[in-house]
């Protein structure tokens, strides 16, 4: 691929960065799932600490994307289970999160499976 590789997931996922990491990985949004993301940092931030969270909070974030918002959430959280349904946004889930050791990731649908997303 073109751009194969040269997207960094550690730094904040800005609009530019999407498009060419998207373009990268051949990502194609639907917009019948409603796929947003969100890029500013300001209310990234401002989410979390609205969450006033602890390490005794567990969290279930439906539709994590990319995992911007996964990975501030976890920083504060004690656990975090991150769903994605998105098979190509699950894998750059996982590459956002590889050091986050209290995140549970999972490729569901969580609308069609809600009773059963034991991990």
């Amino acid at each position: 691929m073109l751009f194969e590789g040269i997207v960094s997931l550690d730094g904040p996922h800005t609009k530019s960065m999407l498009k060419m990491l998207f373009l990268e990985r051949g990502v194609r949004l639907k917009k019948h799932w409603g796929q947003n993301f969100l890029i500013d940092q300001n209310i990234l931030q401002f989410i979390v600490r609205s969450a006033e969270l602890s390490r005794n909070d567990i969290i279930l974030e439906i539709g994590a994307g990319t995992g911007s918002l996964t990975r501030l959430i976890a920083e504060k959280a004690g656990h975090v289970f991150a769903v994605e349904m998105d098979r190509k946004l699950f894998e750059i889930l996982g590459e956002t999160l590889k050091d986050c050791n209290n995140v549970t990731s999972l490729n569901k649908d969580i609308l069609k499976s809600k009773h059963h997303i034991h991990p």
